[in-house]
Parts: C-alpha cells; structure tokens; sequence
C-alpha cells in the first residue's frame, strides 16, 4: 500500500522539479543571493539530487545526514545538472522497482 504511494509522490515531484531545473538555463550558476549563500548553481545542484537520497532513506534503519558528506558538487553547466537530475531519477526509480512492502513497514 505504501510502495504507490510513494511511486504517486516521487512522479509528482518529477513533474515540477525537472521545469524548474531547465528554467535555470543561461542564468548565471555562480551567482549568490547573498554573500553567505550558495551559489545558484550549487542550489540547483542540491534540487537535482535529492531524488538519489531515496535508496539510504528506504534501505536501512535510520539515516545520518550529518555523514553524507561535504553536499552536492558545483556545477559548470545546466547540463551538468540535468545529468545529475536524470542519474538521481533512475537511482530513486531503481530503488522503489526493487523494495518491497515488508520494508517499507519495518520501523524507521
């Protein structure tokens, strides 16, 4: 019951998150809305990946997100980042291809 739940929200999210990526094409990737912030591009970066998150969130009994290291890299194109986007896509579909119900109940 929770595996097309799940596959429902990941394809809703797509469906916004991919525009919103390419809205980002010709604008400049460095740019910062603040000296302290991350860069667009850095920002963009991070959207595009989280679809990979699913697997460590699915895969075992917790997750530390302090250990998953220095964040997403920066990127030089918006091509880069559609790469990652799509690569982060197919990583998520894998993982809700391949889980089963019974783990998806097991307490988290």
């Amino acid at each position: 019951m929770t595996l097309p739940l799940l596959r429902q929200q990941l394809d809703a999210e797509l469906a916004t998150t991919r525009p919103v990526l390419a809205a980002v094409t010709g604008a400049p990737l460095a740019w910062k809305p603040h000296e302290a912030s991350f860069s667009l591009g850095r920002l963009a970066m991070h959207v595009a990946t989280i679809p990979s998150w699913l697997p460590a969130f699915t895969r075992g009994p917790s997750y530390d997100m302090g250990a998953g290291g220095p964040g997403p890299a920066i990127p030089t194109s918006i091509a880069e980042i559609l790469t990652a986007h799509d690569d982060a896509v197919r990583r998520a579909e894998e993982t809700l291809d391949t889980i089963d119900e019974a783990s998806l109940a097991e307490p988290w």
